[in-house]
């Protein structure tokens, strides 16, 4: 394990965006930061109600959304500004080295220069997209208010053809692997994972305490954590490597923070509670952890002190950014 004193860390590039309208001091403001490729990251955030866009029947005006490109050293390449309702919009990493923004009823695709490429229809009852580079792999998900389920589809990220669709229970946490899924339903840890797969088994992990999985590493591995501590286990119910998680103050279960593009990196964060609160401060914050997942060592961690922050890791896991007070952090690792 490597110790937090030996760290080579430099001072990261750090970029004000409060010159781009970031708003300072608001808490779980909607926004994020993502890579896109291997030199290019992007973040957007909510700039509030449109006031130029038209209102009717006395529905709320749509928010505005302002997307930036970054390259590594911290230089703003493209930016646009898109319009939605921040409970039904999604941005996030797309394929191309692009972005993909999903609304009602449509899913649009642009390239790092923030223009559109190409838009495919959504179903009314679609409530989330996403996509994952190292498969090249959209999901899709829609629900079904009648039988409370959900159903995520698997799409081709060129073609868009069809791979896998997976039934699950309509409000469980999942995550994606290669034409795969895994969700939990609450209740006994050691039994509450459930893994859809068409492509091998995973019958050896039953009983494993896996509700609080990390993703998909590859193919045939999973990272979960339970107890404060992060696990890698094969399909085969091996376990490959264990590492502590050093968050005791009532940490919650760590969530998926950004992956290398070859699986031996992955970055997670927790919310931990101030033990000490100023007047006015949020009563918990974030903290970001690095790991290699090949070397067992835990190579960064940093506190995210704000009420609306975000980081991410980079595609050759040499990188994290980080959103915290208003600044954008390049933070390059060890």
């Amino acid at each position: 394990m490597v110790s937090p004193a030996n760290w080579a860390v430099a001072q990261p590039v750090t970029v004000n965006l409060s010159s781009f309208g970031f708003p300072p001091g608001q808490v779980d403001l909607p926004s994020n930061v993502f890579y896109i490729s291997s030199d290019l990251l992007a973040i957007y955030f909510d700039r509030g109600e449109a006031t130029d866009a038209p209102q009717q029947n006395n529905h709320p005006r749509p928010h505005a959304f302002l997307i930036l490109v970054f390259n590594k050293k911290g230089q703003v390449l493209a930016q646009q500004t898109i319009y939605g309702f921040p409970k039904a919009l999604d941005i996030k990493a797309g394929p191309d080295d692009g972005i993909i923004v999903g609304r009602e009823g449509s899913m649009s695709f642009y390239g790092a220069d923030l223009l559109l490429r190409r838009s495919m229809p959504l179903a009314s009852n679609a409530t989330g997209v996403s996509y994952d580079r190292r498969w090249n792999q959209l999901a899709v998900e829609t629900i079904d208010d009648a039988s409370q389920s959900r159903t995520v589809n698997l799409l081709d990220g060129v073609t868009l053809k069809p791979l896998e669709s997976f039934t699950l229970p309509e409000r469980v946490p999942f995550i994606t692997g290669n034409r795969e899924i895994a969700y939990t339903v609450g209740g006994d840890c050691r039994y509450s994972t459930r893994i859809l797969s068409n492509e091998r088994s995973w019958n050896a992990l039953r009983g494993l305490p896996t509700c609080g999985f990390i993703a998909f590493t590859d193919d045939e591995t999973l990272a979960y954590a339970f107890e404060q501590q992060l696990y890698l286990v094969s399909h085969l119910g091996k376990r490959i490597s264990r590492q502590t998680i050093p968050a005791f103050d009532q940490m919650n279960l760590p969530s998926f923070n950004g992956i290398s593009n070859d699986g031996s990196r992955v970055a997670i964060w927790v919310w931990k509670r101030r033990l000490i609160r100023k007047q006015g401060e949020y009563p918990e914050y974030r903290e970001v952890f690095v790991y290699d997942l090949h070397s067992h060592a835990r190579v960064f961690s940093h506190p995210l002190i704000t009420g609306t922050a975000a980081s991410a890791l980079s595609l050759d896991g040499k990188q994290l950014v980080t959103i915290d007070d208003g600044l954008l952090s390049f933070y390059s690792l060890p």
